[in-house]
């Protein structure tokens, strides 16, 4: 798929249950979201696990992480779509995201940084 084409679904890696990794996640193919207003749709190209996925795949936000639910937003991603009010940014801008949380918090996903026009 060339940058600009924009993806009509996506591959996620869904935790089901808590626990060991072999029973705790199941793959799925889902239609791509639609960014909405000041919201950008990217396509990831590089995901680390980091120490949080790990405490929340062992369950030690269970109370604040409903399943299934997809983990993980330590990426290298690329624009491919921007909703409107998004107009800063540009498609096959290069960008990446990382977790802000606190120990009695879920992780909350945040953009760290971005290639702007």
């Amino acid at each position: 798929m060339s940058v600009t084409q924009t993806p009509t679904s996506m591959r996620v890696v869904e935790l089901v249950r808590f626990g060991a990794a072999d029973a705790a996640f199941a793959a799925r193919q889902l239609p791509s979201p639609v960014p909405g207003p000041g919201q950008v749709l990217v396509r990831v190209e590089a995901a680390s696990v980091n120490p949080l996925d790990l405490q929340t795949r062992r369950g030690d936000y269970r109370d604040e992480v409903a399943l299934p639910a997809v983990i993980g937003n330590d990426v290298s991603s690329v624009m491919v779509k921007t909703g409107s009010g998004a107009d800063d940014f540009e498609r096959a801008t290069r960008s990446g995201t990382w977790h802000r949380c606190s120990p009695r918090r879920a992780p909350t996903p945040s953009i760290t940084w971005s290639t702007r026009r």
